[in-house]
Order: structure tokens, then sequence, then C-alpha cells
């Protein structure tokens, strides 16, 4: 299965840096299965950074926070140092490109009081991810993130793993290639679009949608690692998620872009205060109450 990268949909390259803050009580184990966990972080422009990574023991490391990304990543030079070994290669899919790149079995990562075991890891340069934060190691992705179940709550400045109760309209989800996502309301604007929940990227991005209306226009640049590609960039009137509606939302339009089969486009979670997300159900909650 391709493995989906960090990327960003962004007018050219303004980039911030994030750090999170990790304090921690208790261990969590998997969807549904443990007590609460509030983890506190710092965020700047919505991109989240997670410090207290350990690999196999070794660490502590900093980590993006990236619910977009199929699997995690590792900087290179980081997994040489550590005498790790890439035992197969995996071919990186974005909007901008495809490569192939080493990647091996992790027995054990630990996030603070959270950890899991046997998690697929990617060697990467990890060049535009250092963009937000030089001191970035690696990319947390689904591969860690799907075994649990977790509010990103961007107002409050934390992550909390294994809510006991989480109230609000309740959104169903797919699995995409591994990542989630869900469908925009029908409407005149967008129509019905299958849209990634994408913690790394920072504006709404539309695959092959010419048919959308974007007001005003102008041109957009999207890096990626894989490279970049361009498209059009402007605001999109209306956007429908579940019963309710966001409007006159930033968005750029990459013409002939797919990431991961199916998707028809990313969904920026910086536009709510906070999301959670059920992995044991496949569904989500914007915006839940108390959060």
């Amino acid at each position: 299965m391709p493995a989906s990268a960090y990327s960003r949909c962004m007018p050219f390259a303004r980039i911030v840096s994030v750090f999170l803050i990790l304090s921690s009580i208790a261990t969590a184990s998997g969807p549904g299965t443990a007590v609460p966990l509030s983890i506190p972080l710092r965020v700047s422009e919505g991109f989240l950074l997670v410090d207290g990574v350990f690999l196999n023991g070794a660490g502590p490391y900093r980590f993006l926070v990236d619910t977009g990304a199929t699997t995690n990543q590792l900087d290179a030079v980081l997994a040489e140092s550590l005498a790790m070994k890439a035992t197969y290669r995996v071919e990186l899919v974005t909007v901008s490109g495809s490569r192939a790149v080493p990647a091996a079995r992790v027995a054990k990562i630990q996030v603070g009081p959270v950890s899991a075991d046997d998690i697929e890891m990617l060697w990467m340069p990890l060049t535009e991810v250092r963009k937000v934060d030089r001191r970035i190691q690696g990319v947390l992705g689904q591969d860690f993130l799907r075994r649990f179940n977790y509010v990103l709550d961007f107002r409050g400045h934390r992550i909390v793993f294994e809510p006991a109760t989480v109230a609000g309209e309740e959104i169903p989800a797919e699995r995409v290639e591994g990542r989630l996502a869900v469908h925009s309301a029908e409407d005149r604007v967008l129509g019905r679009r299958r849209l990634i929940l994408d913690s790394g990227a920072n504006t709404l991005c539309l695959f092959s949608a010419e048919d959308v209306a974007l007001d005003p226009l102008s041109s957009v640049r999207l890096q990626t690692a894989t490279g970049s590609t361009e498209g059009r960039f402007g605001k999109l009137r209306e956007l429908r998620l579940g019963s309710q509606v966001y409007r006159d939302i930033p968005a750029a339009m990459l013409r002939s872009a797919k990431n991961g089969e199916g998707a028809d486009g990313i969904l920026p979670l910086r536009l709510f205060k906070a999301v959670y997300v059920n992995n044991a159900r496949n569904v989500v909650i914007l915006d839940p109450v108390g959060f």
C-alpha cells in the first residue's frame, strides 16, 4: 500500500514553528480501552509537535503529529546513528508525485505515557518538515495514531487520549489508504467530496476540482516530501460538514492531483477548535462540546 507523506496545502511557503510539551501519569493501550490521558501542548498556527518520543527506548525526540500521513517517518541520519536497518521499501505518495523509500518495523514507540508496538517507520530526509522546526526528528502518522481514540484540542492546547465521553454531532468517517476521511455534505458550491483529515495541512486542498468556484483566484505552489506542484488559490464560499456550515474558507485547487485513491481533497484540522477521532467506531466530532 502506498504511504502518504507529510504535505501541506498553502499559498507559497508560509511556515511557522510549533512546540508540544508532554506530561503524563498513565499508559494507553488501544482505542476505547484505557483511562483518559490529557497531554498539554503549545500550538503555533496549527502545527503540532510532540516532544518525548522514544524509539525502542532511545530518545527523547521531537516529532510532528500528522493525521494526514499514512505511516510514520524517521530522519534517515538518526536511523543510521541508532543502527536501525531498513528491511523493505515503500512507495511514498503525495499530491506532487511518488517515490520509493526505505522502511522497517520498530518494536516500540512511546510518546509520554502512550505506546504502541510493531510500528512501521520510513527513513526520510525530512527537508520540508524541518521548515516547521529544524529539531524535528520524525513524523507520527496513522500507523501510530489509529490505535487510539483521541481529541486534538487546538484551543485548549492539549491532546486527550482515550477521552471517556465526548459530546457533539458524530460524522461517519472511512479509511482511504489508511487515513480517515469524511464526506462534505451535498451542496451547490462544493458538492459531495471525500476529504482527508489532516493536522499537517494549513489550507483546504481540493484535487481535480475545476468545477468548484474559488474567489478570488491566484497562483499557489504546494510543497511536499516528493516535490512540488502548482494550482490556484482563493476562498471557498461554503463548506458543509454534517449539519455545520463553514464560510469563506481559504482553499487551494490542484489540477489532476490525487493524494490517495478515492480522495477528493485534504481538510486541515486547524479549521476547528478541537477534533475528536474515534478509531474504534470510525466517527469524528468537529468542535466537540466542552473543548
